[in-house]
């Protein structure tokens, strides 16, 4: 997110509303309007030690993330994972044979129709 200082809105609405207004109407604008929308444009430019900012925290953020995902890993239980791990082995033992029951059932309805 760019660091800018919201409260000056205002200010460049306003600033805005007159170059457009001018426009509009195809006058020049003031070259004080220009100079004030320029000086306003400069100062809500985001400012290297805000981008660095914000990469910093971004860099702590991931690095925080990364840490719990590996403190997960390493604390995990392994007695329940070899429970989940058994169910899954079951889980798929049973697919297996459902699967090879059907497949039984269907052949023997295409012998009897033979």
């Amino acid at each position: 997110m760019l660091a800018a200082d919201l409260s000056s809105l205002p200010a460049v609405v306003s600033v805005a509303s007159v170059l457009f207004t001018s426009a509009f109407s195809r006058k020049l604008p003031s070259p004080f309007a220009l100079v004030e929308l320029f000086e306003l444009v400069i100062a809500l430019r985001p400012r290297p030690v805000a981008v660095a900012q914000n990469r910093q925290d971004f860099s702590k953020q991931l690095i925080n993330v990364l840490q719990t995902g590996s403190a997960n890993l390493t604390n995990a239980d392994l007695n329940q994972e070899a429970a989940n791990s058994q169910a899954l082995s079951t889980r798929q033992s049973m697919g297996i044979s459902a699967l090879s029951l059907a497949n039984s059932a269907q052949q023997g309805v295409l012998q009897l129709l033979r």
